[in-house]
């Protein structure tokens, strides 16, 4: 990297004087060495700092994309090709961000980033495979089912406005998200969704809420109008 560049072309500019005998020229390799040992593990530590931020971030908007996904009035099949289409712009957009952190000369940073890659996709895939039990997904199936029902309840030619409320809730206690679930009741056009995930205490979660534990009870209510002429 051009820190380590400027950083050893001013020891050797500061140490010139001293390469005059064997000795010290000896000595002044060394101290170089040193130097540049040392500047190299700190950019290394950083560099897998960032890509452990990176990969959170990547997950974070996948996941995002998938919840979408599902919300989408689409075949099982069309369901799939969706998923996987982000499965690869997911891993595509991590690579070239990935390439921006890259350690210009530094073949270990090299070495990690083939690493990185490999590891994000599987993270990925992971993710893909376990989104189904997670409570946003299940809460979005649960919803998409009240829907079709409601739909299917009343006849073409029925006129009418209906008001109704649906409060959806989340529960975070203390945990590392082991014990997760989802729960709804529906009385006419009024429905209570609840899902629980005792992940307050995770790393991941509290990053993306700048540092912070999330709320205990987080609740969305939403007024629905429904008018058929």
């Amino acid at each position: 990297s051009s820190l380590l560049a400027r950083t050893l072309a001013s020891y050797d500019r500061e140490t010139i004087a001293c390469a005059g005998t064997q000795q010290a020229g000896v000595y002044r390799m060394e101290r170089r060495r040193v130097l540049q040992t040392r500047i190299e593990n700190g950019l290394e530590e950083l560099f897998t700092a960032q890509i452990l931020v990176l990969e959170q971030t990547t997950l974070k908007k996948f996941k995002a994309v998938l919840l979408r996904n599902l919300k989408k009035d689409t075949t099982a099949e069309q369901g799939f090709d969706n998923n996987a289409a982000a499965v690869r712009a997911s891993a595509f957009a991590f690579d070239q961000a990935l390439s921006d952190l890259e350690i210009t000369g530094m073949t270990t940073s090299l070495m990690k980033k083939e690493f990185f890659n490999t590891e994000m996709t599987t993270k990925l895939e992971a993710a893909l495979l376990t989104f189904p039990d997670s409570p946003a997904a299940q809460i979005s199936q649960l919803e998409k089912v009240e829907k079709t029902v409601n739909k299917k309840s009343k006849t073409p030619t029925q006129r009418s406005i209906n008001f109704g409320l649906s409060l959806v809730g989340m529960l975070r206690p203390d945990g590392f998200g082991n014990v997760q679930g989802y729960t709804g009741y529906t009385l006419g056009p009024h429905s209570v969704t609840m899902g629980w995930q005792n992940d307050a205490d995770s790393p991941d979660v509290m990053n993306q809420f700048g540092g912070m534990r999330p709320p205990l009870l987080r609740i969305q209510p939403k007024l629905n109008l429904d008018v058929e002429l």
